[in-house]
């Protein structure tokens, strides 16, 4: 397995990665590593493993996924924007931002958020974000008002 992921992480020539839980908030779990080695494959571990003894039965469900994903430099610079949408219409944008030399955008890190106005640009991608989703969910019961979070 370990072999496989360095295979992709090389493959797709990701120079540094966050791994964190497929399912999860506030950036818990989530950490940031150069390359995939020996640390990141013991984090990867971490996730699979953990249990939360404070989680109600609902959570039995969930089986613990972690995800690898290239890090984005920009998130440092930029941030990061959410686009806000309830029953598939656009409602808000929020721009979340880092505190110096972190990558993590919760205020627990020291980030912060604040209002925006959407671009065109924004909307548009959005609107062909939810539009692939929604034909994903079409079949699905309540199609894609089903969806809490995407």
């Amino acid at each position: 397995q370990e072999q496989k992921i360095k295979a992709l992480v090389d493959s797709q020539n990701w120079k540094s990665i966050v791994i964190k839980p497929s399912i999860g908030c506030d950036g818990e779990e989530v950490a940031f590593f150069h390359s995939f080695h020996c640390d990141a494959i013991e984090h990867v571990g971490t996730i699979v493993n953990s249990s939360d003894t404070n989680a109600d039965s609902r959570s039995d469900f969930l089986n613990k996924v972690a995800m690898i994903q290239p890090f984005v430099s920009s998130i440092q610079t930029q941030g990061e924007v959410s686009m806000i949408y309830i029953d598939g219409i656009f409602s808000h944008a929020v721009r979340k931002y880092t505190s110096e030399g972190e990558y993590l955008v919760q205020e627990r890190f020291g980030g912060g958020f604040e209002s925006i106005e959407a671009s065109a640009e924004m909307l548009l991608v959005g609107q062909q974000t939810i539009s692939s989703i929604d034909s994903l969910f079409e079949k699905q019961p309540g199609g894609l008002s089903s969806l809490l979070y995407a």
